[in-house]
């Protein structure tokens, strides 16, 4: 009935029931785990008229977002939508099920649940971790 896909470059440490569980009370079509991230500008952000005059100056500003991890928890009646025969991205999935009103939610989990692997700094800190440096 329900099915978890992820990217295979990702590491994902979390209980994997309460994604379920957030699935099915929301009866979400498919649920994106997604990882709260925070970026640190290291410059002023500069907030400027149409005419060059500076209207306010942020230092250093810091940026939160949720970032798509690559995990994914659906619904069988989703697969329906997939083109046969064809590759199709899964970003493009999603957009699609967007455009029909299919209901998708977000499941979030903290920065520190989530590691990309396919990014080679990424990589180098979980094997760190690992080995316990």
């Amino acid at each position: 009935e329900n099915f978890f896909v992820t990217n295979c470059d990702i590491i994902v440490s979390c209980d994997y029931n309460n994604i379920f569980e957030f699935h099915k009370k929301n009866k979400n079509s498919i649920t994106i785990v997604a990882s709260i991230k925070k970026y640190i500008i290291p410059y002023g952000d500069c907030k400027v008229s149409k005419n060059g005059i500076l209207k306010k100056i942020n230092e250093k500003p810091e940026i939160n977002l949720l970032a798509n991890t690559g995990m994914y928890l659906m619904n069988k009646n989703v697969l329906k939508h997939i083109p046969k025969n064809e590759k199709y991205d899964l970003t493009n999935f999603i957009k699609k099920l967007l455009s029909k009103k299919i209901k998708i939610g977000v499941f979030p989990i903290s920065e520190e649940s989530w590691i990309d692997v396919g990014e080679w700094n990424e990589y180098k800190k979980s094997i760190s971790k690992l080995e316990g440096n």
